[in-house]
Formats: C-alpha cells, structure tokens, sequence
C-alpha cells in the first residue's frame, strides 16, 4: 500500500493544496464539487507519462520534498503523521483526504466523488515512524533528531540483529560492533542523574537532600546503592521512597537484585554471546551503566564523528521498524532533514542505503524533505515536491484575501531540467535553490567593491593594491580572468598617463632651459 495523495484544507501555511507523493498516480481534488480525478500511468491514462515501475525496487518508493525555510516541508510531513496515526480530533479541524494505491483512503469528506476510491482505511494497517527537526516528542512514533547517545543505541542493538543488516557493505555504513563493554557509572555522575530526576519530580531539593543522608547511612553498601539508584531513575515517581525500608526493599527484590549484583561489575563480551538474561539486565539498567561498542578491527563508537553515529543510529532505526513491522500492510518512514548533520559523500550514499534496508518489507514508503542536491541527484523528478511559498507579487486570491506566505506547489526546477543522475552544481545553480548564485555574501561583497574601483576612471595607488589582492585569491576562473583583464587595462592606462606626464615635463623642461639661455 503506497501513499498517493494528500489534499489539505487547511493546517499552518497549508491552505486548500493538494500533494502527489507517487509516481505512478496523478491526482486532484477539487473542493467545489468534492470531484477527486486520478490519472494511472501505468494504464497510459496520462498525457505526460513517465511512469518507470519499481523503480527503486520491489515494494519501495522515496518520495522527497524540498523548498527554502518556511515553505511548509515539515508542515506536511506532521499532517501525514496526524491523519495516519488516528489524531485528527486533537489535531486538526478542518477537510482532508488521504489516498493509498490500492483505493483505501483516509478522509472526513462523506461525498467524494471518485471512480477509484473503495473504503476507509483501517489504522491498524498503517504504521508511521519517523524523525522530525522540529517538532514535539509527544506526537506519536517521531523522535527530535536522532538519538545517538549509548543509552539508545544498546536499546536498538537488543532489538535488531546486527549481523544481517544487509548494507555492510554500503559505503555509508561502516560500524558494525563485534564487542560490548559495560560498567556502572560512577557514583557522581549517577546521583548528577538522580538529581535531575528528583527536580523533575519534585518542586524543591528538600527530599531530595533527605535521600542524600539516606544514602551516606547505607554507603558501605555500593551494590545496594547503584541499584537503589537505578530504580529511581525507572521510575516515574518518588512516593515509593516515603517509607522507604532498605533491608524490606532488598529483600522483596532478592531475585532481580542477584541479577544485577552478578551482572553489573565491569563486562566485556561478544554481542552473539549475550544471553536473555544479560539483555534484561542491560536494557532495565541502561540508565546507570556506562557503554562502548567496538567494530572487529578495534573502532570504538565514542571515536566515530557526530555523523558517522547519526547514519548508524538511523540505519539501526530504520532495521527495527522493518523487523517490527514486517507483514504490515504498509510502513511509512517521514524523514525530516536528515541529511543536514552528513558529510556530502554520504548524502551522496544515503539514498542507496536506506534502499537497500528496505528490500524485505512487504511495502516502505520513505517521505524526506531536504535542501540536499547530492539526495535528489538520486531521485526522479516525478518523485520530488517542490514547495514554494507565495510572494507579494503573486496575483492568485482565495475568498477575497492574498495566498502571501501561504504554501504552493511549483513545477520543478526552471527550464524543466530533470534531477536525476543531474550533476550537483547544475541543481544548486538553479534558482529554486539559490536565487542570488552560489557565491558567499561576505566574497560577493569583496568582489563586488573591487568591481565597482576597477569601473572607476581614477584609481589611487591603494584602490589598485586592493583589486589585486583581491583578485589573487578568486577561486572562480571566469571571474578572476574578467577582474584581471580590468586591472591589467587599468594599469596600462595609467602607465600611459604616467608617460605622458613625463613627456609634458620633459617638453616643459626643454622649454624652460631655452628661456633661461
């Protein structure tokens, strides 16, 4: 099941505007009439058809959004995620259709008019997960960023297996651990924790300096400590510590804290060789213990670049879903700018990998908004949205007032250049990118002033010293010849009026020496 269409009366700057996310469909809702035309292009139903079937394989799609700063991208992936996991009534209150390939849809319009449409779908079938920049952790199955922190990573290394991630030979994907060390935390840094637990809980320091002449009674107990500690840190309240017995407490708890007792004294070892119980003890306790993760040529994860652990992160992620959610008739991946913390050679990779983790989910429809050349060099035009916003200029009006700011779809980049295996300077020079030319503002400027010195008739000896350096250390070819050429010309000129100024003098000396005589 492939999302096809979204047509949104109105949430933030979306107003009345409607979103084909497949390749395959054509879509249109018209609101005056509730008439939903859809055009299938693997029928030849459609005047343009450039329809490629399974073209990023079996059962995938990608489709990207792009658009400058405030043109609704992470708009429409939050309504996508708001109409699919079933919380229109708080969320949102006005018309909306949502349309699958197989006829289902999602809508709270009761007349639509459309031969292709069947019934409702059911949530139950739809599965939504993603990452959003932006946006609240308390929408359903959508993180802020991604979370690379080890407390996360050991959580997403208990629930897939490592081993048969089918990327490792990606270029992008290049940490896979063989061995996990783990120890408690030391004591400081656990009651730091702690402390931040209690103020969450609690509105002053009082009983939290209460449990501190707690824990200096007990301190030759350091195993009953670190486990006290770590309950408190699973816990969402603190009235458990009101009448708080430790010898009671230890006692009801004899099994699991045995558990911990054996297990939380410093461990190295293999990640095949985990047992049930070991992943219990991690997982339960991540918050009090300390971890590294090791690759079998000796790479630590601590030594891995900010992203580098973003893309393992992400790919361990993306596995789970896959895992979890195999069978589901459809699993949708929103991906919010992901790509802003990678190096461009990944960016360049990214698009190929998340395919590849794909190939054994029954259908994975990635949606990604980014301002990333290098993602949609990998990415079919027809498979790409192009959100603009409207401008004082525009002249279009709906129900009498401007559409200024409000969210529009465009038709692609200029002249109707393709994306595709498009070289990466030719789409960012494109004005959809960049309005004002791919050069810096701070080089602009210098540039800019040595133009306007060289347009000059007079130069001063300075002005000349300045266009040169300037000129010096111009990277653009063009540029730097044409600043050249004007220099050089300037300098013959002045060469020229310095000779003849030399002239006039020595004529005026030759006739000053004949008056004299």
């Amino acid at each position: 099941m492939e999302l096809v269409y979204l047509w949104v009366e109105e949430y933030k700057n979306i107003h009345k505007q409607g979103f084909n996310f497949s390749p395959r469909f054509y879509c249109e809702y018209n609101p005056d009439d509730n008439n939903l035309t859809i055009c299938d292009k693997k029928k030849k139903e459609c005047k343009d058809n450039d329809y490629i079937e399974n073209f990023f394989g079996d059962n995938i799609n990608v489709t990207a959004i792009v658009g400058k700063n405030g043109s609704g991208k992470s708009s429409l992936l939050e309504i996508i995620n708001i109409l699919t996991n079933n919380q229109v009534n708080q969320k949102l209150n006005c018309n909306y259709v949502l349309i699958f390939n197989n006829g289902k849809y999602i809508s709270n319009i009761n007349n639509l008019k459309s031969d292709f449409l069947n019934e409702q779908v059911e949530y139950k079938d739809i599965y939504t997960f993603g990452f959003f920049s932006e946006t609240s952790l308390e929408k359903k199955h959508l993180e802020r960023d991604i979370d690379i922190s080890t407390e996360k990573i050991i959580e997403l290394l208990q629930s897939v297996n490592i081993f048969n991630i089918p990327i490792k030979s990606s270029k992008v994907f290049t940490f896979i651990p063989k061995i996990l060390i783990y120890d408690v935390l030391p004591e400081e840094t656990l009651l730091k924790k702690v402390k931040n637990k209690f103020c969450e809980l609690i509105d002053t320091e009082m009983e939290y300096q209460k449990f501190i002449d707690f824990l200096q009674e007990i301190k030759n107990y350091d195993n009953e400590i670190q486990f006290i500690l770590s309950k408190i840190l699973q816990e969402d309240t603190l009235s458990w510590l009101d009448n708080f017995d430790f010898d009671e407490y230890i006692l009801n708890h004899s099994d699991e804290f045995e558990i911990f007792i054996s297990n939380s004294i410093l461990k190295v070892i293999e990640f095949q060789n985990i047992s049930e119980i070991q992943w219990h003890f991690l997982i339960k306790h991540k918050h009090i213990l300390k971890f590294e993760f090791i690759d079998h040529k000796g790479l630590k994860y601590r030594d891995l670049s900010h992203g580098e652990k973003t893309i393992f992160s992400l790919f361990l992620h993306i596995t789970r879903i896959i895992d979890d959610y195999i069978g589901r008739k459809h699993c949708l991946t929103l991906l919010d700018e992901i790509d802003i913390p990678l190096h461009p050679n990944w960016q360049k990779s990214l698009i190929e990998s998340i395919r590849s983790i794909a190939i054994r989910q029954d259908f994975i429809h990635y949606i990604i908004t980014t301002h990333s050349p290098f993602l949609l060099s990998d990415i079919p035009k027809q498979n790409i949205i192009f959100l603009d916003t409207y401008k004082e200029d525009d002249k279009e009006v709906v129900e009498g007032k401007q559409k200024v700011g409000n969210c529009k779809v465009v038709d692609g980049l200029n002249e109707k250049k393709e994306t595709f295996g498009a070289n990466i300077h030719t789409l960012l020079s494109d004005s959809f990118f960049m309005e004002d030319g791919l050069m810096g503002e701070f080089a602009k400027g210098k540039i800019d002033k040595a133009i306007t010195l060289l347009n000059q008739e007079h130069l001063s000896d300075e002005d000349l010293k300045y266009c040169e350096q300037i000129i010096s250390i111009i990277g653009e070819p063009i540029v730097k010849n044409q600043l050249q050429r004007m220099l050089d010309s300037k300098r013959l000129k002045k060469i020229d009026e310095i000779d003849a100024i030399r002239s006039s003098m020595e004529a005026m000396q030759k006739r000053l020496d004949e008056l004299e005589k």
